[in-house]
């Protein structure tokens, strides 16, 4: 038996490799000149608690050493007055502000969201019922200084403004993530990404003897009969090229995935944001910062910088429409690079449909970090999960 796996990023890469481990051959088709996708463009930061399937793909790899402590010293919000706060100093400028309303409704939240479970295969049924609902909706008797001091500011990653089109669910999974990073227990990675996890990804399957093609274009994916054909440009050529295999996994933006084989059918009303990120270097004006998040109305215009090197960063605007400010971040600095990312980050809206990854095509699959989690831990999840229904059906 063998696997198209259509797209060499994270959950691509991943799944194949747990085929191989369980002796299934698989190909990888990727359209770039490198594996990776959108992962060398992403600043990656992650806990062993909520993101446990990523960091023990990482460890299994023996890549420990990229993971690199992220401490609230080192992390902190730019403010809409062009000043940076520390991090840890959040919690404490809330509570000081906050009336016994605030306060009680401020702890109630918090301790249901650090205590659900986010999680692909056994989520929480209290957030199971949350889908439904907008996460606008669920603030509706937040208190207005809880909303703009602590809630609004977390909401940066979700990449879209208006909270009537994120899931309630979508909302305090961003939630649960800040208070992770502020935990003093959060990593991040080795150049901000963890390109380097793709990478040994893609050396281990060739040793062992799995096909990654890259500069490998998927067109088009048919059914004929119990196989697929995957018809794809090779090489710089683009020669039309025809793969045949017993089963297929399209580990792509599911706006990709519906162009390539349309016959799934795929209904989703999932978002993908358009999102700008420059490859910067210079010095700071806070050399001991490795994170940063952009606070609404910052005169940078800056959602986040990521950072481990000290001269080295990955910066991301708020508005893509206008230039960040970086002379606002920086004493001296210059570009290296800018990419424009397309896709860039699922939106999960209230009651939107996403497609399961087991399709109504048998031998058909989807991975990715579409599946109501948008984040690398649920790339490696739904790969994982991917394998495992291949390997059960075979």
């Amino acid at each position: 038996m063998k696997i198209g796996i259509i797209g060499g990023g994270l959950a691509g890469l991943t799944c194949a490799y747990r085929l191989a481990q369980k002796g299934i051959k698989a190909v990888v088709f990727e359209k770039s000149v490198v594996v990776g996708g959108r992962v060398p463009f992403c600043g990656a930061v992650a806990t062993k608690k909520f993101h446990f399937n990523l960091i023990s793909l990482i460890e299994e790899l023996g890549l420990e050493e990229l993971e690199i402590p992220l401490l609230p010293k080192e992390e902190g919000f730019f403010t809409a007055g062009g000043q940076l706060m520390g991090m840890g100093k959040m919690p404490m400028m809330a509570m000081k502000s906050f009336g016994v309303k605030d306060m009680l409704y401020f702890m109630k939240l918090n301790r249901f969201v650090n205590g659900a479970r986010f999680n692909v295969r056994n989520p929480d049924p209290k957030l199971l019922e949350l889908r439904s609902i907008s996460f606008e909706e669920y603030l509706k008797n937040c208190p207005m200084k809880v909303r703009k001091i602590a809630i609004e500011p977390m909401m940066i990653f979700t990449y879209e403004n208006d909270l009537t089109k994120i899931s309630a669910e979508f909302g305090l999974t961003h939630i649960r993530l800040a208070n992770e990073l502020g935990s003093g227990k959060a990593f991040t990675f080795e150049e901000s990404n963890i390109a380097t996890v793709t990478n040994v990804l893609a050396l281990k399957l060739r040793e062992k003897g799995t096909e990654v093609l890259t500069i490998a274009k998927v067109n088009r994916v048919q059914k004929e009969g119990e196989r697929f054909k995957i018809i794809y440009e090779s090489g710089v050529e683009k020669t039309e090229t025809v793969a045949e295999v017993d089963k297929v996994v399209l580990a792509t933006p599911l706006t990709v995935t519906k162009e390539i084989f349309p016959e799934l059918g795929i209904e989703t009303d999932v978002e993908y944001k358009i999102s700008k990120c420059l490859f910067t270097e210079g010095k700071l004006k806070w050399p001991e910062m490795k994170f940063i998040i952009g606070m609404p109305g910052n005169p940078a215009n800056l959602r986040a910088l990521f950072g481990v090197v000290s001269y080295a960063h990955l910066v991301y605007s708020m508005d893509d429409n206008k230039p960040v400010d970086l002379n606002q971040l920086y004493d001296e600095y210059k570009i290296s690079d800018e990419q424009v990312l397309n896709p860039a980050m699922p939106i999960v809206g209230p009651k939107a449909r996403i497609p399961e990854l087991q399709t109504k095509i048998e031998g058909a699959y989807l991975c990715g970090d579409f599946y109501y989690y948008p984040w690398l831990e649920t790339a490696v999840d739904t790969a994982e999960t991917v394998a495992d229904l291949i390997a059960e059906a075979s």
